[in-house]
């Protein structure tokens, strides 16, 4: 993970760490799944210490664990230097289904922020809550720096 974090450098790509593994972890055992933890915990801080890559968790799908499940295992990996969370990469649940979990979860993660959604209406957004497309895109292409 050195070197690949070493060979991005000052880059900027966007990274979905490991699909699948973390929610495939709550299959394992006690042991097993301690020893996969702390290995995607140390594989994610030494890719986040190492490269500018946005980086991102996958957490799976909508039809695998609750929200709050899902939660509970990002907290057990992340840092700081993560960007979020990425869901349904490896699967085929709807969009709407899959944006709806997704949403779900965020409401037990307080901490990440939904990109886009607005602050109100002083900034000529939408309402508060709402997701604003126009500044969605304008934190994409400013990779989330105002």
């Amino acid at each position: 993970i050195k070197e690949f974090a070493d060979g991005i450098g000052s880059n900027r790509p966007i990274l979905v760490f490991e699909p699948d593994s973390l929610t495939h972890a709550t299959e394992l055992g006690t042991d097993e799944q301690n020893d996969r933890l702390t290995l995607m915990k140390d594989g994610l801080q030494l890719l986040t210490d190492n490269c500018d890559a946005l980086v991102y968790i996958d957490i799976g799908h909508s039809n695998w664990l609750s929200s709050e499940e899902a939660s509970k295992l990002i907290n057990k990996v992340t840092n700081d230097k993560v960007r979020g969370f990425a869901v349904n990469v490896s699967n085929y649940r709807a969009t709407q289904e899959s944006m709806n979990w997704a949403l779900q979860l965020c409401e037990h993660r307080p901490n990440d922020k939904i990109p886009g959604e607005s602050d109100g209406k002083a900034n000529k957004g939408p309402r508060a809550g709402r997701f604003w497309g126009e500044m969605a895109e304008q934190l994409v292409s400013n990779n989330g720096h105002n």
